[in-house]
C-alpha cells in the first residue's frame, strides 16, 4: 500500500483485503489476464481458476505453472528472471489477449472433474480388462 502511495498509484491500485472464494470468479472476469510469479506451487489451484476463467496466464516457468500453462498458447512464461517477468506485463499490455484467452477456457477444461473422472474411469476399466486376460 506504501508502495503504491509513493508511487502515486493509489487511484489506480485496489487492495480488497479477503474475498470470499463464491466471489472469486466475479474477481477473475474484471481483469485481462492472470500473472504469477511463484517457483514453489506443485499445481497452482489459481491458474487452473484463471484459465477457466478466460485469463491469459503469465508466469514464471516453474513447476505446475510450466506444465499446466503452454506458452504462446493459453499464456506466455518466463524465466525466474526480474526483467522476462515485466517483459510480460508489457507484451500482455500491447497485444490482443483474445486468442489466449479462448485458448485459456480450452485448457482449463482439460483439468475439470469431469476430464478427470473420465480418466480415472477409463484406467479402471482397462486394469479390469487386463485382469480380465491375466
Amino acid at each position: 500500500m506504501a508502495l503504491s502511495e509513493s508511487l502515486g498509484l493509489q487511484e489506480q491500485v485496489t487492495f480488497t483485503g479477503r474475498v470470499d472464494y463464491s466471489k472469486m470468479p466475479a474477481y477473475y472476469h474484471c481483469a485481462d489476464f492472470f500473472a504469477m510469479s511463484s517457483v514453489t506451487e506443485v499445481k497452482p489451484l489459481v491458474v487452473l481458476e484463471a484459465l477457466a476463467a478466460g485469463l491469459p496466464v503469465l508466469a514464471v516457468a516453474a513447476c505446475g505453472t510450466a506444465d499446466t500453462v503452454s506458452d504462446g498458447v493459453d499464456g506466455w512464461l518466463c524465466r525466474e528472471r526480474l526483467e522476462e517477468h515485466a517483459d510480460l506485463f508489457s507484451r500482455a499490455f500491447c497485444s490482443d489477449l483474445k486468442p489466449l484467452s479462448l485458448a485459456a477456457v480450452s485448457k482449463a477444461r482439460d483439468f475439470s472433474i469431469v476430464t478427470y473422472v473420465d480418466k480415472l474411469t477409463q484406467l479402471y476399466r482397462e486394469e479390469i480388462a487386463r485382469l480380465a486376460r491375466a
